[in-house]
């Protein structure tokens, strides 16, 4: 991750191919810094990926706050939840992004979970559509994100994150 905070720094293109095993420690340390940077907000406690098939998956491991716990009964509760899905991007675009499964814990989810995220990414979808006609999308800094056979492959252009972040602040 140094490396790519210094090719950020420099405004360089980074080009990264990611094995699961790499995302997942990436994703962990990612989770680590904002914890600590937003102790009071609920972060996913976990999230790990893998390829299944010829999909992505993505689980989830994420607290729920202890005020929807049921009266009496156990007060620390956890959402697990897994997504099986295909994403590319390309200069900023969606161009694909399909979900095929949702489960909740180790069940298939309900019909509702797959309208409502079919719902949800149909709203990504036309966001990100409306930033590339606005001239600025919130992705434009990805320049590729696609699996190829057994690896993500990632190119991030340094200058363009650098610029979304300090947007940010």
């Amino acid at each position: 991750m140094n490396d790519i905070n210094a090719k950020k720094i420099r405004g360089e293109l980074v080009e990264l191919y990611i094995t699961p095993a790499v995302f997942n420690g990436m994703m962990e340390k990612i989770l680590e810094i904002e914890r600590m940077k937003q102790p009071e907000k609920d972060v996913a406690n976990a999230i790990r990926g893998e390829f299944v098939n010829d999909k992505m998956r993505l689980q989830f491991t994420v607290p729920i706050k202890p005020e929807k716990a049921a009266p009496g009964g156990p007060q620390k509760l956890f959402l697990n939840m897994g997504v099986d899905f295909d994403i590319e991007i390309a200069d900023g675009e969606i161009r694909k992004l399909e979900v095929s499964d949702v489960k909740l814990g180790e069940r298939a989810a309900p019909l509702l979970a797959g309208f409502i995220i079919n719902f949800f990414v149909d709203a990504a979808l036309k966001k990100n559509q409306e930033e590339l006609r606005a001239g600025r999308s919130n992705l434009s800094a990805i320049k590729l994100l696609k699996r190829e056979n057994d690896r993500l492959h990632v190119i991030i252009d340094g200058k363009l994150m650098r610029e979304a972040e300090e947007e940010e602040k």
